[in-house]
């Protein structure tokens, strides 16, 4: 059975596992956008999920509840926060 989303950020929320946890903080504090650091920080992030034949959720829904959007500046369309 694939693992669902809601079991993903109960696993990362808990720290029951510690890769799903580190795809939990990964783009914590990165700008929002095509930055090099946030795509370098998304290509970890799928590394750390499981293989996508192993999940029923993708890499974009893994974000959207893992994280929040905060409004920083005028130069950023905002910043990551972990919502966990």
């Amino acid at each position: 059975m694939a693992q669902t989303l809601e079991q993903a950020l109960h696993l990362a929320r808990t720290g029951e596992s510690k890769r799903l946890a580190r795809a939990a903080n990964v783009l914590d504090g990165l700008p929002v956008g095509g930055w090099p650091s946030t795509n370098e920080a998304m290509h970890r992030l799928v590394d750390d999920l499981p293989f996508r034949a192993e999940r029923e959720y993708t890499r974009e829904q893994f974000i959207a509840r893992a994280y929040t959007i905060e409004h920083a500046d005028a130069r950023t369309s905002g910043i990551y926060r972990c919502a966990l």
